[in-house]
């Protein structure tokens, strides 16, 4: 999503509306397929996405660097991740996923296989958000790494320390993670918003 103008409110006590945009990045068809199908992965990015557009659309601020995904980090990544939970809930699919020939809803079987599959490699996945999170701090915090010690050779050695997946020498993937930019310093808040959704996700949508 890209937040194109946030809202604000003027001196005349007027308030400015934001404007968002989704640019979307999906598959193409595939085969002798006309139609672009989703995958529930696609689906998930798509719904995560809109979460941080709605946060940006529903933000009635006074300042326009506290509208929306501009506000604290710790709770910036909420209203993204509580979205990610609807793509999951089969109640919520069968109010809109459908075959796209046949018109028929997804059978029961394939729903329940789905959210079980939401758990798998997850331990895994959370200790590579920890890892990132450490890279994060390593990069932009006080302590400079030892002389000589590039970006690669830092997150290296937090992944070989910190992760069951060790660092496979050659790559640098740390030069593809974006959010070092927006979030520098403090990755570590993903995690906590992710714990904050989790929340309100059983208390006010579970049920």
């Amino acid at each position: 999503h890209f937040t194109i103008g946030c809202g604000h409110r003027q001196s005349d006590g007027s308030q400015v509306l934001p404007r968002v945009a989704l640019v979307c990045n999906f598959g193409p068809p595939s085969g002798r397929e006309r139609n672009p199908l989703l995958s529930h992965q696609e689906l998930e990015v798509l719904f995560h996405e809109f979460g941080h557009a709605l946060h940006s659309v529903l933000s009635k601020t006074v300042f326009q660097h506290l509208a929306g995904t501009r506000g604290g980090m710790d709770f910036v990544e909420l209203p993204s991740h509580l979205m990610e939970y609807f793509v999951w809930d089969p109640r919520v699919l069968k109010t809109f996923a459908a075959h796209h020939k046949t018109g028929e809803p997804p059978p029961e079987g394939l729903l329940t296989a789905l959210v079980d599959s939401k758990h798998d490699f997850a331990a895994m996945d959370m200790q590579m958000q920890v890892v990132y999170a450490l890279m994060d701090q390593a990069y932009h915090g006080e302590v400079l790494p030892e002389h000589g010690a590039g970006t690669t050779e830092v997150f290296a050695g937090i992944q070989n320390a910190h992760s069951v997946i060790p660092h496979e020498a050659g790559t640098h993937w740390q030069a593809r993670f974006g959010h070092l930019v927006n979030y520098a310093g403090t990755y570590y808040s993903y995690l906590f918003a992710k714990c904050l959704a989790s929340a309100t996700w059983r208390q006010q949508f579970e049920s």
